[in-house]
């Protein structure tokens, strides 16, 4: 919903401030931040070797940050590449919750969790289309060394408040701040999404973008486990044109 609402914003906000633009006529480099709304895709009981009676994890959601720098080179009127180099965080949580039936036949409710920290550091070559105006199509991709890859979980009992597991807690197969098992060292998305080019200053040199990117995993996150991170990502650019010397 938030995705949704900021998507709608940035293109309300193209319609109502658009006007023509003059075609970039060279190279750029600048800044760009962004708020990742992380989601997982996932279809596994449990990592390789660590205890879990979870009956399966399917999804998750998180939240994060993209931020780096970046090279841009206009290669017509209408179409430009782009190479960006970042730090993005794709951390979040999946939980379960499962229904039973314990000693003495009653109900139980157990909630299986896992908190995830994962970070990369890549690269993300990227085309851009201007569509009109100022507003650009851009696609590419990301390919990145992950330098974060920690887990912790736990099982608990959300009913009956009393009861206990067989340890005589109510938790069970807690663990806290370990590596992820045969988590993958290299991270593969795709990446597409919309930004809209407001000039600073009349000369053009200084232009802010706000951007809204989806980002999807195309590497799983273990491997040999079905599970991915996507992100969609919400922030701006900052770039700087130098002037053309006549």
């Amino acid at each position: 919903m938030h995705s949704f609402l900021l998507f709608s914003l940035l293109v309300i906000f193209a319609f109502l401030t658009a006007a023509p633009t003059s075609a970039q006529q060279s190279p750029a480099y600048g800044i760009f931040s962004d708020y990742n709304f992380n989601m997982y895709q996932a279809d596994f009981r449990s990592f390789p070797n660590v205890p879990s009676c979870c009956p399966q994890y399917e999804d998750g959601t998180g939240g994060g940050l993209s931020i780096g720098l970046f090279y841009e080179l206009p290669l017509a009127g209408q179409v430009r590449l782009a190479l960006r180099g970042g730090y993005m965080t794709r951390s979040g949580t999946m939980k379960r919750t499962e229904n039973t039936v314990v000693t003495g036949n009653v109900p139980a409710v157990f909630e299986h969790q896992v908190e995830v920290s994962l970070a990369d550091v890549g690269l993300e070559p990227l085309v851009g289309v201007n569509l009109f105006s100022s507003l650009w199509l851009s696609v590419g991709g990301r390919i990145a060394a992950v330098t974060s890859k920690q887990f912790s979980q736990r099982e608990i009992i959300i009913s009956p408040k009393v009861g206990v597991f067989p340890n005589g807690s109510s938790k069970r197969n807690e663990i806290t701040d370990q590596p992820i098992p045969g988590a993958a060292s290299v991270y593969g998305a795709i990446i597409g999404g919309l930004g809209y080019d407001v000039p600073l200053n009349s000369t053009r040199t200084l232009i802010l973008s706000p951007e809204i990117l989806f980002t999807l995993g195309i590497t799983p996150v273990v491997s040999d486990l079905a599970w991915h991170s996507n992100a969609v990502r919400c922030g701006i650019t900052l770039k700087y044109v130098p002037s053309i010397r006549q």
